[in-house]
């Protein structure tokens, strides 16, 4: 189901947007926009990427209503740049019809209506997610898309739930890209939850580094313990030290004071 998004002067409560506008660009920007979309719409996942004109995605935020779920985001998302973006059939409608009216678009996907096994059992069927709203628009100099999540328990997104996310669409789009905007100038360098985004400057300023060793020094700049980092890499926890040593004998660091401190001299404050 493809909707042509309207220009609408509703938005999101303006009590609910206060603590996401506090923290735009920060590391708990995520947490606090999820809090008002699941306020609004129920949602309990979300996930942000921008879209180049390929089609190719670049992962900008995703969250979940727990813990454990903000690690399966994590995961889902990077999973999703990396190759699963090709087998999702919402992402090509959503593409032609935004070219074809030039404004924001919506799409309800159903976990049923995905036909790439791997990309259904993995980002669907292993975490129960049973529906999917997405939006996508021209936001800025870039292509936003903006998804949010139901799971199992509590069933799809009804109808004035649709109606009610299409109505916040512009406002949705238009807090991300001011977040990635503030991320992008390196105005508060996302040191918690952020995991891909920190890889992902890793990999531009130490090309020595493997990718798991670029993931472990990554989720241990967010702050994870070595059983967390170990579920976002999906290996065994005792690897976890493994990559670690590897990774601090190629950076010249012993501990992990020392790599925040690299982190904060060479990688925090650079635009990519």
């Amino acid at each position: 189901m493809i909707i042509e998004i309207s220009h609408s002067a509703d938005a999101l409560d303006a009590h609910a947007l206060a603590p996401v506008i506090r923290t735009l660009g920060k590391a708990l920007f995520g947490d606090t926009l999820l809090e008002a979309v699941s306020a609004s719409v129920g949602a309990e996942l979300f996930t942000a990427f921008s879209i180049d004109e390929s089609g190719q995605p670049t992962y900008r935020v995703a969250r979940a209503v727990d813990a454990l779920g903000n690690l399966f985001a994590e995961r889902a998302a990077q999973r999703y740049v990396e190759g699963y973006w090709h087998n999702d059939p919402a992402l090509g409608q959503l593409m032609r019809a935004q070219q074809h009216c030039g404004t924001a678009v919506l799409c309800q996907q159903a976990w049923d209506q995905i036909p790439h096994s791997r990309y259904r059992a993995f980002c669907y069927e292993g975490p129960r997610l049973v529906d999917r709203i997405s939006i996508l628009a021209a936001q800025g100099h870039r292509r936003m898309i903006f998804s949010a999540y139901r799971r199992a328990t509590r069933g799809p997104f009804a109808l004035d739930e649709v109606r009610q996310f299409a109505t916040h669409a512009e406002t949705l789009l238009a807090l991300v890209d001011r977040h990635v905007e503030l991320l992008d100038q390196g105005a508060a360098p996302p040191l918690r939850g952020t995991v891909a985004l920190i890889e992902e400057r890793l990999a531009s300023a130490f090309t020595a580094l493997s990718r798991r060793e670029r993931q472990v020094c990554a989720g241990l700049l967010a702050g994870m313990a070595a059983k967390e980092i170990a579920l976002f890499c999906d290996v065994e926890a005792s690897s976890i030290v493994t990559y670690k040593k590897r990774a601090f004998e190629k950076l010249g660091v012993a501990n992990r004071r020392a790599l925040q401190n690299l982190w904060s001299a060479t990688v925090a404050h650079q635009s990519h």
